[in-house]
């Protein structure tokens, strides 16, 4: 029983060495539970406290994000780390680095919700499914889903959006004060109050009908139970993003080429780890 465990815990090591770089295990956890975001971390602070901007995958190696966010984060792209879990269960998380940041040509600021968003070319593909772009911007009390990263694992929150208007009286009035734009932005409440999101959770999505409909920008439902939370509404960028994307990244074999060989390490891994579990188990039979 001992010799099985030590043979499975060795195939294991060596397909996270092989296939990918070995994160902390709460990154991991928290990876697993919601593997179609992504976190992006500056590469030296690879652990859970660390500074992150969450976002998802537009295409398999292009990401939306918080403008704001990614850029207090750092300024040079090639000193950030983009990481992204597959799928649940897996044992170890893919990373890659960026080629390039593109935030909307409107600048946004720290107190507006508008233009608050970046796309980013990844310097590998990842193997998830990336999450649809929406077609209309989701009317008051739709039923949507939020994800909250205020935990030591990411949660996924049902929400309603809220009425736009009431939620731009109370930002308007509030310390500091926020600007709401009421054509490019988003309200959600979390009714029941459960899983609220807090500060912590700038440029998570909000998925409504499996489309991504919002990142979150600012919030103090953390605070102030009766506050809604403010996302940056991804329908009227829909146009933007398909652009940026066509003219900047068009699909090229160069993606293809890091996608095959980072396929191809993932299959090596697994081959030397069953070639060399199969070489313990042949000596100790001896």
């Amino acid at each position: 029983m001992a010799v099985s465990f030590a043979i499975l815990l060795l195939q294991i090591i060596c397909v996270m060495y092989v296939g990918g770089e070995k994160l902390g295990s709460q990154m991991e956890d928290d990876l697993k539970t919601a593997p179609l975001q992504v976190l992006v971390v500056h590469k030296q602070g690879l652990d859970s406290n660390s500074s992150k901007c969450t976002g998802a995958l537009v295409r398999n190696d292009v990401i939306i994000t918080s403008a704001l966010c990614i850029s207090q984060l750092s300024k040079n792209p090639n000193e950030l780390l983009v990481l992204n879990g597959l799928v649940p269960n897996q044992t170890y998380s893919y990373n890659t680095t960026i080629t390039e940041i593109i935030p909307h040509p409107i600048a946004s600021n720290a107190y507006s919700a508008d233009n608050n968003i970046a796309l980013v070319h990844l310097n590998k593909t990842f193997s998830s499914k990336p999450i649809s772009l929406p077609v209309n911007t989701p009317e008051e009390n739709t039923k949507c889903t939020a994800y909250s990263y205020r935990e030591k694992s990411p949660v996924e929150i049902d929400v309603d959006v809220s009425c736009v208007h009431q939620c731009q009286r109370a930002y308007n009035a509030s310390t500091p004060r926020y600007d709401v734009n009421i054509k490019t932005m988003l309200c959600v409440n979390d009714t029941k109050k459960r899983n609220v999101i807090c500060e912590e959770d700038v440029g998570a999505s909000l998925v409504c009908g499996n489309h991504l409909s919002g990142l979150a920008i600012y919030t103090q439902e953390c605070k102030n139970s009766s506050m809604t939370s403010v996302y940056v509404s991804i329908t009227p960028y829909v146009k933007w993003i398909d652009s940026t994307i066509k003219n900047s990244w068009p699909t090229n074999s160069s993606t293809s080429k890091n996608s095959s060989t980072a396929n191809s390490m993932s299959s090596l891994s697994v081959i030397i780890g069953t070639i060399i579990s199969f070489s313990i188990s042949k000596l100790l039979a001896k």
